[in-house]
């Protein structure tokens, strides 16, 4: 008869690899965090995990925050809009009332005019200061 290993120890080993890992893992994370790296890191993640498009999604918001009255969400809620044109993932930054007015801040930097994500309809209830 073969004996194995003590079941304790071996989770007990187990255990210490794990958390030497997590603790690698936030020692990273700290330094790409305090030198300012966050943006690689950040190239990095959307690599491997790429945004979907949510055009309808910030629409919804927008269109909520139009009939609540919510001047805050409508004019100073800062939205991310990821949309598709042409098979090419573009980013557009802003606000509701940035969006409705053609004013969004669209990535990659250099598009050709007129590359923008289909804009939610004007807000009547809302001025924006």
């Amino acid at each position: 008869m073969i004996k194995r290993g003590n079941k304790k120890a071996d989770a007990n080993m187990m255990w210490v690899v794990i958390g030497l890992v997590l603790a690698l893992f936030v020692l990273v994370m700290a330094i790409v965090f305090f030198t300012g790296g966050g943006n690689k890191f950040l190239e990095i993640f959307r690599a491997i995990f790429p945004q979907k498009e949510n055009v309808d999604t910030i629409k919804t918001a927008c269109g909520t925050a139009c009939s609540l009255g919510s001047i805050d969400a409508w004019c100073n809620q800062q939205r991310t809009i990821y949309f598709k044109q042409s098979d090419k993932l573009y980013t557009a930054n802003g606000t509701c009332d940035q969006w409705v007015s053609d004013k969004l801040t669209i990535t990659p930097e250099g598009v050709a005019p007129g590359i923008k994500p289909i804009k939610p309809d004007a807000c009547s209830l809302i001025t924006c200061p």
